[in-house]
């Protein structure tokens, strides 16, 4: 077997994505043996330490079937070329798939799970604000920022965190950062050191996987139902890192139970482990006030909350934050400093008078509205395509839910390649889940598209999905 090691980065995990791309491009078909660990690893000339390691992350993640002596052969069941998961040939690494888009960047129906709209985002005020702050303050907008973010934004976020979501805190307990995916890879570096236990949710978010690996850490898979986590004790009680998102799980949105979030919390305050709360679409809920953080429950400095301006304003603002407290927050700001000295202090002006001066929130309630029509929409939608070969799941809140289809499908290569074909984004459930889904779901976001296109581009997508079952 002939590897191509593109990119940088651990062997291991080099390795791994050489192997898995040969998998699922077809080169190592189903049920092939693949060459002895010792053999690779004298082909390749690396230690033979690193080729176990990378052959326990592709029978981890369901890619190969070790069978002891007999060695490890190619899974009967992978899935190929599942295009929610973009290789890029340049670097060799996979990106995330909340970043995949078509190559041409354009489709006709997105339903991709975790955006805004652009169209409900007051572009005119934002842009009056940005032009008074450069007026108001040029000399210091182009200064070096406070590593731990603006004192201004760090107060307004703590003020709408007390008033909006019963988080008392103050400005010197946030850490601002660049979106939530740079607090969780500052916790991953100042917390987890290699073969760290992680507990976390599955199905559930790649990219504070792809954190906790980079810090070699060892994930551990909790499945969840509809009390959100599923906790067991002599697991949890074991971890470093539990990583959950209680507020509306993602990608199924449960709610994470009292009892379990007390149960959680106990665990964490006895045993020393940091539990990191991404609440990371919060803001919408429908049919009820937000949910109250974990945070709120935490006496003893063990929760990390975790949030961000991605789902409300836009991803590409790049802005999140850390509620911490005491040494983590010294621990994370020292970390940051150290990475990028801080983030853009233009954007944090005007993201700070936009909180400030009330347009935030009143984006907040116009934008719930359009999404909460939006979602029914596309409910009904999908409701009358499927009836009850459909069930919906985490409809609740956020900016998407699960549809779980029942009924039988073509090779997930196949149907991603037709609904492509058709202009269709969307991210199969199967792109969240440590090891192989057992049932077919797709996440369906609704934020992008008014009711009429988001009719017809589920229209489409159930014709494509009953054609090819």
């Amino acid at each position: 077997m002939d590897l191509i090691l593109e990119g940088h980065g651990p062997l291991a995990e080099r390795i791994f994505n050489a192997v898995k791309r040969k998998i699922l491009d077809g080169e190592l078909v189903a049920g092939r043996r693949l060459p002895s660990s010792r053999d690779l690893a004298a082909n390749l000339n690396v230690a033979r330490g690193t080729v176990v390691s990378a052959y326990e992350l592709l029978d981890a993640e369901g890619y190969i079937v070790s069978r002891g002596r007999s060695g490890s052969y190619v899974a009967p069941s992978v899935v190929r070329a599942a295009p929610i998961i973009h290789v890029d040939s340049n670097t060799g690494a996979d990106r995330h798939q909340i970043r995949w888009r078509p190559e041409n960047g354009t489709a006709s129906f997105d339903l991709r799970a975790g955006f805004p709209s652009p169209d409900d985002f007051p572009q005119a005020v934002w842009n009056r604000l940005l032009r008074q702050s450069l007026a108001r303050q040029a000399e210091s907008t182009f200064d070096y920022p406070h590593p731990e973010g603006l004192p201004q934004l760090r107060s307004v976020i703590a003020d709408y965190l007390a008033r909006h979501r019963g988080l008392r805190c103050t400005a010197d307990e946030i850490l601002i950062t660049n979106g939530a995916q740079q607090a969780f890879s500052l916790i991953a570096r100042c917390f987890l050191s290699p073969g760290d236990p992680v507990l976390v949710e599955n199905p559930g978010y790649p990219g504070f996987w792809a954190a906790a690996r980079n810090a070699k850490a060892e994930l551990i898979g909790a499945p969840v139902d509809e009390e959100g986590l599923q906790i067991d004790p002599a697991i949890a009680s074991k971890a470093k890192i539990i990583y959950t998102t209680p507020a509306h799980q993602f990608p199924c949105g449960a709610i994470l139970s009292i009892t379990r979030r007390q149960q959680l919390v106990s665990i964490a305050r006895k045993s020393g482990a940091l539990i990191v709360e991404d609440d990371y679409d919060s803001e919408y809920r429908y049919g009820g006030p937000p949910i109250q953080p974990l945070k709120v429950m935490d006496t003893d400095g063990c929760v990390c909350f975790v949030g961000s301006f991605s789902k409300t304003i836009g991803p590409a603002l790049r802005i999140g934050y850390i509620v911490a407290t005491g040494k983590i927050l010294d621990r994370l700001a020292a970390q940051k400093n150290i990475e990028d000295a801080g983030t853009s202090p233009l954007t944090q002006i005007v993201l700070a008078d936009f909180i400030d001066q009330g347009h935030y929130e009143r984006h907040l309630r116009r934008s719930r509205k359009s999404n909460a029509r939006r979602r029914s929409a596309a409910i009904a939608a999908l409701d009358d395509a499927f009836g009850d070969d459909i069930e919906i799941l985490g409809a609740r809140a956020g900016l998407h839910f699960v549809g779980m289809i029942n009924r039988s499908h073509a090779p997930r290569t196949k149907m991603q390649r037709a609904l492509m074909e058709t202009g269709i984004l969307i991210y199969d459930l199967a792109g969240f889940h440590l090891s192989r889904a057992q049932r077919r779901g797709f996440l369906f976001g609704y934020a992008r598209m008014d009711e009429r296109d988001l009719r017809l581009g589920l229209k489409n997508f159930a014709a494509i999905v009953k054609s090819e079952s």
